[in-house]
């Protein structure tokens, strides 16, 4: 498998929503990293669980290096009781697009995808992630400030490229609905969420705007996808340095 790497380069920028002397270099490699997409909503009592055992990737070795996770949270329980913060009508829609072109069986919460695929190994005593031995082509990107300069080495027509931002070590007292008297803890939760298409596989972009929510760290996962069916093709993703919240958010 090829080396994925993080390259954190000194620059000198103006102030902005990284340290101002920061800027960040995102390789994929050749080899197609793996995007594990998780469904999830604080109004779900099953979804706990779920989260907790992503959040375990946190402290993984493959992170970001062969795996890319993020955690969408979907609207579709809001109605039981409780409004879950995180969740966007957007999300469950992308969740949604994956059901009519059947890569799912049902749309449901906690739901695991992995590279495009339903992924129900999650629910068994054997969790073992699959892996992909094709080579996808590289996708690299620079963040600075927050802008997004990303390239892809195996340009094919009308590609999409996604950009999230996401949230590890969120906390959440929940009053109300299945999870009523719980605190709960998220990672790699999506806080905004873009999809930008090209033609010859370039990009210049910004971070999405985030949601309203501090986290401890943040992230970013980046990936490129087919432009109808949304299929991820090549992710790559690392954590933020110096991130905070856009002033304007």
């Amino acid at each position: 498998m090829s080396i994925r790497c993080l390259v954190i380069t000194v620059l000198l920028l103006a102030p902005c929503a990284l340290r101002s002397e920061e800027a960040i270099t995102l390789q994929s490699g050749e080899s197609q990293t793996l995007l594990l997409e998780l469904y999830t909503s604080q109004g779900c009592s099953s979804c706990p669980p779920a989260e907790k055992w992503m959040g375990g990737l946190v402290d993984d070795r493959r992170l970001w290096r062969e795996i890319i996770p993020v955690a969408f949270h979907v609207d579709y329980w809001d109605w039981i009781g409780w409004k879950d913060p995180f969740a966007s009508a957007e999300y469950t829609k992308r969740q949604r697009a994956y059901g009519k072109i059947k890569h799912v069986e049902s749309i449901y919460t906690p739901c695991f995808i992995a590279n495009g695929r339903e992924w129900r190994a999650w629910f068994t005593l054997h969790r073992k992630l699959p892996t992909a031995s094709v080579l996808a082509g590289n996708l690299s990107a620079q963040i600075i400030n927050r802008q997004v300069s990303a390239r892809y080495s195996r340009p094919s027509g009308k590609l999409m490229l996604n950009v999230a931002l996401l949230g590890i070590g969120h906390k959440t007292k929940v009053t109300r609905g299945e999870n009523a008297g719980r605190e709960l803890k998220h990672d790699f939760s999506v806080l905004g969420w873009s999809t930008h298409p090209s033609t010859n596989a370039m990009w210049s972009i910004e971070l999405p705007r985030p949601q309203h929510q501090k986290a401890k760290r943040y992230a970013v996962a980046i990936w490129i996808s087919q432009p109808q069916s949304g299929v991820p093709i090549q992710a790559t993703g690392g954590w933020l340095p110096g991130y905070r919240l856009p002033i304007d958010s």
